[in-house]
């Protein structure tokens, strides 16, 4: 990739081959990767779930799983030979040299353990003996403050649980950088995320890599984080470098027509319609010598049901986690209006913390409610908890969770986890074989466990699960999040084919507007558990917004944006919980009044179907 002399070199990878035995049988996981990174300089690794992209990551952590082992080649890090290393001197490499960054820092945290302890762990092998615990809580307090944590002082006496998602990954952040690493590993560092936190996290890793000079490594299938943070990438597939060199150069004219097929695969703010799938036949095909292929199809727009019934209508509804409110608190969702039609996705969106979750769970019967009516098509009230609602309402509403590995019960099989609803709701005619057929999956899928699957083929099974029921009303929450964009694209196309031909009303909870964009009909913009922006699809993506939306839209991060603008201070940060009075959104917003703080905003009725609550006037919101 590099031309550069040993010296120079943080990562030095040359035709490496992972394998595992299966029986008898060498199955290859990496085959003749070759990579080169110098000090300084930051490495991206592409490619869909299965590529190797995970594995490599373990590699230059020296680490790889029971089963797996080296089959050619060498890895070297700052020149040294790191699988030749064991014992004390490998756990004294690993401590000084490289640390890893995982996908989730929330599970990768010890729950029981405060944050300082658990951030001075980090100081021992390379901490003096005379250091005092006063200095080591000092060193913990500098690393929290490096990643823009508020309060860090306070923050040391928390546990894990008390964070937000954004706040529990920079920790994870400080705690890799606790011993002073020359190579950082980032496993999928912003999966999960919301856009505005994954672009302050990213912020923070850009300045942190230029005032430290480290060499990092990023894991990510986003192609806009990898265009943002990356000097150079390498595109994995099926365990081979396909394409790599400088980012600019690969993400903007990409050779390889699997790099453009992933490209093709992205969705876009600024452009309506779900993406083309991976033509997987085509580039095989031209792997073995044929002529290159165009990547398949082109953008398919949805068209937006006309004249359908709601499924389901909810009125005024007010949640309050806390039991005995306190003066100056405030609920946590409240007053909530909000329809969804027989056919139509509504996309829920918001940072994390906003209630979109909150809001599914009272549609599901799995939260409780202080206030509100919600109606299931059009003449069913919804009973508060699930066990009082009649058998028929409960087929009536279905959920398909955001991550299919633990909605899945790993020790059954496909056939048990799509016919216990059939069973359980007594539906006739569906075999679990037709089930799968409908989501588009072989029907002898049926007899494998989840392990056996892919995480597009999980999801899939959770949507067949979903909607074997015959729902009018699905529940999708934050379902293509964890997706690969060719994985993520086909998921969307399904949902898009299954709102219309079985007539079924989505309320699609996602942070990820450029997915919005591609699917959604209308959209509901929530913060705080507070509606501040509603409309169709092309309204909420045109040149009116709520300053809220506004904030949104700006943290997305595209292949080929200026990626030099970074989030303000201040912005980043959610309030701990909604104000009692005034407007939720007051204390980070640029438009700011004294209004704000004190008196509820109007709701400003932009169109017939396109309202925002905000005090500024229209002209201030334009072009925002």
């Amino acid at each position: 990739m590099i031309t550069a002399t040993k010296e120079d070199l943080a990562i030095d990878v040359h035709g490496l081959g992972i394998s595992y035995m299966s029986g008898s049988r060498r199955v290859n996981v990496l085959s003749g990767v070759s990579l080169q990174l110098r000090q300084g300089e930051v490495l991206g690794l592409v490619g869909e779930s299965g590529s190797g992209k995970s594995t490599m990551a373990e590699v230059l952590l020296a680490s790889l799983r029971t089963s797996s082992f080296v089959s050619s080649g060498t890895v070297h890090l700052d020149g040294v030979d790191v699988f030749k290393l064991a014992g004390k001197e490998l756990r004294a490499f690993r401590a000084g040299h490289v640390a890893l960054v995982p996908q989730n820092a929330g599970a990768a945290l010890t729950p029981t353990m405060r944050i300082g302890e658990q951030l001075t762990e980090g100081f021992r092998l390379d901490s003096a003996a005379s250091e005092t615990r006063e200095s080591r809580r000092a060193r913990a307090i500098e690393l929290l403050k490096l990643v823009r944590l508020p309060d860090a002082a306070a923050a040391l006496e928390k546990y894990p649980h008390q964070f937000s998602g954004g706040q529990q990954q920079r920790i994870g952040i400080a705690m890799a950088l606790a011993a002073r690493p020359r190579l950082l590993v980032l496993d999928e560092p912003t999966t999960g995320l919301d856009v505005v936190t994954q672009a302050a996290i990213l912020d923070t890793l850009t300045r942190l890599h230029k005032e430290l000079g480290m060499a990092m490594v990023l894991v990510s299938h986003d192609l806009g984080v990898i265009d943002k943070m990356c000097s150079h990438v390498a595109v994995l597939r099926r365990g081979k470098v396909v394409e790599s060199g400088d980012t600019s150069t690969v993400l903007r004219n990409p050779s390889h027509p699997y790099t453009k097929g992933l490209l093709a695969s992205v969705p876009r703010v600024t452009v309506p319609g779900i993406p083309p799938s991976l033509d997987d036949a085509a580039i095989d095909a031209f792997e073995n010598g044929a002529e290159m292929h165009p990547v398949d199809g082109a953008l398919y727009e949805r068209l937006a049901p006309q004249g359908t019934a709601p499924v389901l209508t909810i009125r005024g509804l007010s949640v309050d986690y806390n039991r005995k409110p306190k003066p100056g608190s405030a609920p946590t969702v409240l007053d909530v209006d909000l329809d969804v039609h027989a056919g139509e996705i509504v996309a829920l969106v918001g940072e994390s913390g906003s209630g979109k979750s909150t809001i599914a769970n009272v549609v599901a019967g799995l939260q409780g409610r202080q206030a509100g009516q919600l109606t299931l098509n059009a003449q069913t009230e919804l009973a508060p908890r699930v066990a009082h609602r009649a058998k028929a309402v409960r087929r009536a509403v279905q959920i398909i969770f955001q991550n299919a590995d633990t909605s899945l019960n790993p020790r059954r099989t496909v056939r048990d986890a799509i016919t216990r609803p059939l069973r359980l709701f007594n539906v006739k005619g569906l075999t679990a074989e037709q089930a799968l057929a409908e989501v588009g999956l072989p029907v002898n899928f049926t007899e494998r466990l989840p392990g056996q699957l892919s995480g597009g083929q999980r999801q899939r099974v959770g949507i067949a699960r979903a909607v074997s029921a015959g729902p009018s009303l699905v529940l999708a929450d934050e379902i293509v999040s964890a997706l690969d964009v060719s994985v993520q694209s086909s998921i969307l196309r399904l949902m898009d084919r299954l709102a219309k031909e079985n007539n079924i009303g989505f309320l699609f909870i996602t942070h990820d507007l450029a997915v919005v964009r591609s699917v959604a009909d209308r959209v509901v913009v929530l913060y705080l558990g507070r509606i501040v922006e509603e409309g169709t699809v092309s309204e909420i993506f045109g040149s009116v917004s709520h300053p809220y939306t506004s904030l949104l839209m700006a943290s997305v991060i595209e292949v080929g944006d200026d990626h030099s603008a970074a989030i303000a201070p201040g912005q980043d940060e959610v309030p701990a919980g909604p104000p009692a009075q005034g407007c939720p959104f007051a204390s980070r917003c640029p438009l700011v009044m004294d209004i704000c703080r004190s008196v509820r905003p109007p709701a400003i009725e932009v169109s017939g179907t396109h309202s925002i609550r905000c005090h500024a006037p229209l002209e201030k919101l334009e072009h925002l």
